[in-house]
């Protein structure tokens, strides 16, 4: 009953996180999935943006855009929910197990794990990074093996498997490279430290991310992307993090518990850990998409500090006797009772994620209802949020494109002179035309909090913008929403012109 009740708290933990499909770029991964399924091959180049169609791409995240269009294609939005939910869970339950394996204690393992779980909350969506944060808790509980017992042909295929899928799935394969070498690298005796293992294990670790249709090219496109952050500061996951958001909480809180524990015996992890984790923890302040990381870097630590100290916990000062008590306090509860409360607390997750499986407040599903409806004229001039769906809407089921879409999130395909005029027009800057004229649309899909609907609103030119679809109210819980305009002489020449504010 104790190993139930133990994956039954872990997997809800995991439906917790488990919001609405709702994520922008998801759908721009179900179209190259498609794309692929049917061509039987890796795009070598775009074939979805209006100005870089042609343009040499990789599409370093194919497996999983094969299993998206899958899931899409055979079972429809609901198929793409169990999907995240499948990673939800698949997700906590690694989390878990690998701190209690690393910790020596399957209690506070399984905290450690629902706590860093929890931390995933604002960032889990169905996307390959989801993917990545399993991998990564995989690739440090093999190093924790590696440093305790030495490379085995095991654990070289182990670490060998999660680096191809992680760089068949995502860029951030040197974030693993740093862990690899922050877990097993020594504090002290440098000399007398097994440097062949070590080397030999990175060569593992190397040859793994070698193995994908472009034979490591991914390291070049990361090198080539690896300013985006500060290119495109105007994006959501690349802004710094504040304490008023929510993994924020997270991340401080599990850096509080390890500096409280390594206050009372400060030698229980090597310098070379320490260092590694200030310097996750600082990428995640400075970029926001890396908390999650960051969170589970350290409660990896705080699992392998409770290990070094095996029965003799109270090195580790008061922090760890109230861990102890509330162990017993928790197994004093009858197991089948609080069994049967996590079933029911999982039902209720699973009830309102299956009755809003999409949410549409952030994915522009009604207004491209309303613009293929309507058959409103291309190019669409589109915020970034938004092109992603537009390139799933505007292919065909074979993921070949019918229209191209000006604006989208493969910001490696983005000039960014081009960024630059868009960020200008959605903060409603002098030279907001600019990109007007550099997309030169004929249809404007655009977000109610850009100051671009009042400037829109207030032209009294003779071809104004008119303003045919507002969808939603603004409220302190919903401050965006969809708008489009077309241009005056398009509403003019429609046999049934459609209603429009200003027009």
């Amino acid at each position: 009953m104790a190993a139930l009740l133990w994956i039954l708290v872990t997997v809800f933990a995991g439906f917790y996180i488990c919001g609405p499909i709702q994520d922008p770029d998801l759908w721009w991964h179900i179209t190259v999935g498609r794309w692929i399924l049917h061509h039987g091959k890796i795009p070598a180049a775009d074939h979805w943006g209006l100005f870089s169609a042609g343009e040499p791409w990789r599409a370093y995240s194919w497996s999983n855009e094969i299993v998206y269009a899958l899931f899409d294609q055979t079972f429809g939005i609901y198929g793409l929910l169990v999907l995240k939910l499948l990673i939800a869970a698949s997700l906590a339950l690694s989390l878990s197990y690998c701190f209690s394996r690393l910790a020596g204690d399957w209690f506070l393992g399984a905290c450690l794990g629902v706590f860093s779980t929890a931390a995933c909350y604002n960032h889990f969506t169905l996307r390959p990074q989801s993917i990545v944060w399993i991998l990564f808790v995989w690739l440090i509980f093999w190093a924790e093996r590696i440093s305790r017992e030495g490379l085995s042909p095991r654990s070289a295929a182990a670490l060998i498997g999660i680096m191809a899928l992680w760089s068949n799935s995502h860029l951030s394969a040197v974030l693993g490279l740093a862990v690899l070498c922050g877990w097993l690298l020594p504090g002290a005796n440098w000399r007398s430290f097994a440097w062949r293992g070590f080397f030999l294990t990175l060569a593992f670790f190397i040859a793994g991310t070698l193995l994908t249709p472009y034979l490591g090219g991914e390291w070049i496109t990361f090198f080539r992307k690896a300013g985006h952050p500060l290119q495109f500061e105007t994006v959501s996951e690349f802004q710094p993090a504040t304490i008023l958001q929510y993994s924020t909480a997270f991340l401080i809180l599990s850096l509080a518990f390890m500096l409280a524990l390594l206050h009372k015996n400060p030698g229980a992890i090597s310098p070379v850990k320490g260092v590694l984790c200030g310097i996750f923890c600082c990428g995640a302040l400075a970029v926001v998409k890396f908390l999650p990381m960051a969170v589970i870097l350290n409660c990896a630590v705080i699992a392998h500090l409770w290990e070094r100290q095996g029965r003799d916990l109270g090195k580790l000062g008061n922090l760890a006797e109230a861990i102890v008590r509330l162990k017993g306090a928790v197994f004093r509860i009858p197991r089948e009772g609080l069994a049967f409360v996590v079933v029911c607390l999982g039902i209720v997750e699973l009830y309102q994620r299956w009755t809003e499986p999409i949410l549409e407040q952030v994915v522009p599903k009604k207004a491209v209802d309303f613009i293929q409806a309507n058959g409103l004229p291309h190019p669409i001039m589109n915020v970034f949020g938004y092109g992603g769906y537009l390139i799933y809407r505007f292919s065909n089921e074979k993921g070949e494109p019918v229209q191209r879409i000006a604006l989208d999130g493969r910001t490696n395909l983005i000039e960014p002179a081009a960024w630059e005029k868009f960020s200008s027009i959605f903060r409603g800057r002098e030279n907001w035309k600019e990109y007007l004229e550099y997309v030169k649309p004929e249809t404007i899909l655009w977000r109610s909090d850009s100051p671009l609907k009042a400037i829109l609103l207030n032209d009294s030119s003779e071809e104004r913008w008119c303003l045919v679809y507002e969808e939603g109210v603004s409220t302190q819980e919903q401050l965006a929403f969809p708008q489009i305009f077309v241009k005056r002489s398009f509403l003019a020449s429609m046999s049934k012109p459609l209603p429009s504010r200003n027009c």
